[in-house]
């Protein structure tokens, strides 16, 4: 679902982002404040989705829940809502 494809979504108030989650499972991303960064993410055997980031971008590990077109990310630690982001048409 993800896969080469790109995302916008939400996150923590004020901040919202693009993502682009390449093939190779590497990572780019910007915020609406234009600070970008570049990581890595993977998808486990078990369904978790962890991204990486090189800079001070927060790395995290989620379970994601399709809605439609919104993916729905919650922390696995925690479950508390960490992000929703709209997949776009490539």
């Amino acid at each position: 679902m993800v896969s080469g494809k790109t995302g916008k979504g939400l996150y923590r108030a004020p901040f919202s982002y693009e993502m682009r989650l390449n093939a190779d499972d590497s990572l780019w991303g910007r915020n609406n404040y234009g600070t970008e960064d570049f990581g890595q993410w993977v998808i486990s055997d078990n369904g978790e989705m962890t991204v990486s980031w090189q800079s001070y971008w927060d790395a995290h590990t989620t379970r994601g829940y399709a809605d439609g077109e919104l993916l729905h990310q919650f922390d696995v630690a925690t479950g508390q809502w960490r992000t929703s982001m709209v997949i776009l048409a490539e």
